[in-house]
Parts: C-alpha cells; sequence; structure tokens
C-alpha cells in the first residue's frame, strides 16, 4: 500500500510541475482541466503532436471508470439494505436515477466547478457522519450477536469405554 501511495503521489506531483512549467503558476489556477491545456500546447516537429487526445480518452475513462464504480456500489448497498439476494435488479434504476440527478444538479462544467467551494459543507455528512453512524450500529449489532450465541464446547469429550 505504501508503494501504492508513493508512485500516486510521485505521479500526481510530477503532473502538477508539468502543468505549471507549461501554463505557468498563474494560468495553471486559470483552466477546467489544466492537463489537458498543457499538453495541448506540447508538440515535438510534426510526429509527435496532438497528445491532448491521450489526455482527453483518459479523463472519459477515468470519469466512465468513477461513474460505474458508484452504480455498482450504490446498487450493491440499495441490494443490501433491502436483503436482497442479488443487486443485478437494481442496476437500471441506479443508473436512471444517476443521469437524472446528474442532469438537475449541473447544466455545464462551469456549474459543477463553481459548486466546489460549497461542497465540502455537503460531503461532511457523508464522509464523516453517516460512516460513524454506520460503524457503532454495525459494531453493537456485532457485539448483541455474539452476546446471543452460545460458546464453542472448546474441552473435547472423551469417549467413554
Amino acid at each position: 500500500m505504501l508503494k501504492a501511495l508513493g508512485i500516486s503521489i510521485l505521479t500526481i506531483l510530477i503532473v502538477a510541475m508539468r502543468n505549471i512549467i507549461i501554463l505557468g503558476l498563474p494560468a495553471t489556477g486559470l483552466f477546467y482541466f489544466p492537463s489537458y491545456q498543457a499538453i495541448s500546447i506540447v508538440s515535438i516537429g510534426e510526429f509527435f503532436s496532438r497528445f491532448e487526445v491521450l489526455v482527453g480518452v483518459n479523463l472519459v475513462l477515468a470519469g466512465f471508470i468513477k461513474v460505474c464504480i458508484c452504480l455498482h456500489t450504490a446498487s450493491l448497498g440499495l441490494a443490501r439494505t433491502f436483503q436482497m439476494d442479488s443487486s443485478s435488479g437494481l442496476v437500471v434504476p441506479c443508473a436512471l436515477i444517476i443521469i437524472v440527478v446528474s442532469q438537475l444538479l449541473y447544466t455545464s462544467v462551469q456549474e459543477l466547478f463553481d459548486f466546489i467551494p460549497f461542497f465540502v459543507i455537503y460531503t461532511i455528512p457523508f464522509e464523516i457522519i453517516f460512516p460513524v453512524i454506520t460503524l457503532i450500529i454495525a459494531e453493537i449489532q456485532n457485539r448483541l450477536h455474539s452476546t446471543n450465541q452460545p460458546k464453542a464446547d472448546t474441552q473435547g469429550e472423551t469417549a467413554t469405554s
């Protein structure tokens, strides 16, 4: 885990430094996607140009993977909440809810980025309060479940002759 964390931190630092070196510090904060802008400027001769396509594909794939993980965990969580055997029946309804809510919340990328300063306030319950409450409830249920279970006989029964 520490290796992965180190590699991730190193990668983010290299990308940030690249963006600052190419665009400059003030301009880096002006763009919504500074990596895309920085790579669009880079061109080495006629052959090595148009690298922004790779960054664009990377951004699209990363967004797609994030949405897929969100959809999977939402349907799995709902299935467990309603004590269903399979979450496959909830994937399509969850996907439709995600699509509708995303269209209702933001009509453009600019609205999304304008909301980021307020997003911290909305994430506190979902990242701190609800997980702590869930952990406490799970711990209480686990302890109640373990006290209701009879203790297993640890001594072996001896056969009588």
